[in-house]
């Protein structure tokens, strides 16, 4: 089976819509992953096509949405975005066209994609901790100071003294710091007592420290990161939300213009019927066999027929208009101005629906249900870091330094006597002496620190568990929620699917009765009456058999969204990826 694919974003960035144009046979299909653009965090629709169809074509969508389509027909290549306009000057559009133009178009999705994206940079932001730092300082410094005594060498001490640092840390995953240093110092003196002057000083140093008790492991260490990651699941879901409210609403728009459109054609059946009795009583009443004050009754009919039709055609460009609201229809568009028809027509075939199944379905595919159930992990991180700090302290700390000294010596006849000589030396003899690690400084240490009143911290591990068993509790009170309303929405769909029948029934009994009621009235047998009034209960009856064919369409999307399966039933079908 061909399939397609959209990558749908939030950091999702990327987005999904349905790419088949006015496909009859379609398959359920199943989600895809990842494509080959590499994407991070996107999350796929896919839509199963009829077999055979097997091109390929990609569309960049504004911003936030990029389409990779799989599974349209070889002949429909060059098939336009929009619609096509019919010779009544109308718009023609299946089901699957309009839900393919609301996943592209539709800004509240379109809003609603940027908070998936918010909430993978804020991931990014926490796995800062684990970025090393490297430093880099300079220091000059310049003093002069009077002699205060022969030992300092000169009558006014001068000295300059250049600094620069190296320096490289960071943190590692169990809670271990590191720090790599680099010190070097040139000190220029002109006290006779300094037997190396200039002076050049290389310091190289290593040090770690690490926790052994409370701050401990991956787990802690990670805790913002694993929170964060949660949050971006949730926000994938609530997208996920989002999609399925919008297709809902989308469907249910669909079928009410559907249901305008039937109507206003039931109202257009009504002002015939009543027309064609008002040219009867006309022409009875030109020969004599009917009272003029038949044909006012006539005339009222004819007025309340018309009434009727107005208020549909209004009704018509009413739903019209809130099908391009949730659609998403931009004023370039065909559909912004041009009459909308829908061309599919609204399946009655009943459905058979096992309440317990349903249940199952909407527990584990309900968005709200998973948002809800991931604060759990969210709770198990945060009682994690919360029992790691009723630990008392122990901390490990190690370094190891070494120092080297290097410039020319100076060579003095006694103690601050005239120079008899300098032995040659530089910054290269400080170089190798610390990097020859001749002389060593190293250190290792314990530090235990026990907390006599650890309030802070079993105040925290009691909240934390307090929150755990709360959002326990409240799953099972959402999987308590989720049930109830499948069930009303099985119940539903059954009311409305006896409705169906009975309001089927309903109208042709009224039909046949006024057929009944006309041929009586031919034979003068009926009055202008009976026959207005069977007229009235029939188109009264064929608005409520329309109504009642909406309403169990309506009251199917209802029961997909209920279980959770609405994207799935139309061949939505999402793989978000957490990065």
């Amino acid at each position: 089976m061909a399939q397609s694919s959209w990558r749908l974003g939030g950091w999702l960035a990327r987005a999904a819509a349905l790419m088949i144009l006015g496909g009859e046979d379609i398959a359920l299909a199943q989600p895809h992953g990842v494509g080959e653009d590499g994407v991070a965090a996107a999350t796929t629709v896919a839509v199963a096509a009829t077999p055979g169809r097997d091109w390929q074509r990609a569309v960049a969508l504004p911003g936030w949405m990029a389409v990779v389509t799989d599974g349209v027909a070889a002949e429909r290549k060059n098939e336009p975005r929009e619609p096509a306009v019919a010779a009544d000057g109308s718009v023609e559009v299946s089901l699957r066209d309009t839900l393919r133009y609301t996943l592209e178009n539709n800004l509240n999705l379109r809003v609603a994609g940027y908070t998936p994206r918010l909430s993978a940079e804020d991931i990014a932001a926490r796995q800062a901790i684990f970025d090393p730092a490297f430093t880099f300082t300079l220091d000059l410094l310049k003093s002069t100071s009077p002699s205060v005594g022969v030992l300092s060498g000169a009558e006014v001490l001068t000295r300059k003294e250049y600094q620069w640092n190296f320096g490289y840390g960071g943190l590692l995953g169990p809670g271990t710091r590191y720090t790599v240093g680099f010190a070097n110092a040139r000190t220029v003196s002109n006290s006779s007592f300094n037997s190396v002057n200039p002076a050049n000083d290389a310091n190289l140093s290593f040090a770690v420290s690490q926790p052994l008790l409370r701050n401990f492991g991956f787990g802690v260490t990670k805790a913002e990161i694993r929170i964060a990651t949660t949050h971006k699941q949730q926000a994938d879901e609530g997208f996920r939300a989002e999609v399925i409210d919008t297709v809902a609403q989308t469907i249910n728009a669909y079928w009410g213009l559907h249901e305008s459109i039937e109507a206003r054609g039931v109202a257009e059946k009504g002002v015939a019927l009543a027309e064609e009795l008002l040219n009867i009583n006309r022409t009875r009443v030109q020969v004599g066999t009917m009272a003029p004050l038949d044909i006012s009754q006539a005339e009222a009919q004819v007025s309340d027929a018309r009434l009727r039709l107005l208020t549909a055609r209004d009704l018509v460009r009413d739903t019209e208009d809130r099908l391009r609201l949730s659609v998403g229809v931009s004023a370039t568009s065909r559909l912004w101005d041009k009459p909308i028809r829908p061309v599919d027509m609204p399946s009655l075939d009943e459905v058979k629906v096992d309440v317990n199944d349903a249940i199952a379905e909407a527990y584990r595919h309900r968005p709200e249900l998973k948002q809800s159930t991931l604060n759990l992990d969210i709770d198990a991180v945060r009682l994690e870091v919360a029992k790691s700090q009723l630990k008392p302290g122990l901390n490990l700390a190690a370094s190891l330094g070494t120092a080297g000294v290097g410039g020319p010596q100076v060579l003095r006849d006694g103690l601050g006597g005239p120079v008899i000589g300098i032995i040659p030396g530089g910054y290269g003899d400080a170089l190798a002496d610390a990097f020859g690690f001749d002389f060593r400084t190293w250190h290792l240490g314990l530090t235990f620190d026990l907390p006599l009143h650890n309030t802070a911290a079993e105040a925290q591990h009691a909240a934390a568990v307090l929150s755990m068993q709360r959002d326990k509790d409240a799953v099972e009170n959402l999987k308590l929620t989720i049930a109830a309303e499948v069930r009303k929405a099985v119940r539903n769909v059954q009311t409305n699917r006896e409705r169906v029948d009975l309001a089927r029934i309903t109208r042709e009994y009224h039909e046949k009765s006024l057929d009944a009621e006309r041929k009586k009235f031919d034979h003068g047998l009926s009055t202008n009456f009976e026959v207005l009034t069977q007229q009235n209960d029939f188109i009264t009856a064929s608005e409520q058999e329309v109504v009642a064919r909406t309403l169990y369409k309506r009251a199917l999307v209802e029961l997909q969204k209920a279980s959770g399966t609405l994207l799935e039933t139309y061949d939505v079908a999402f793989d978000a990826v957490t990065p």
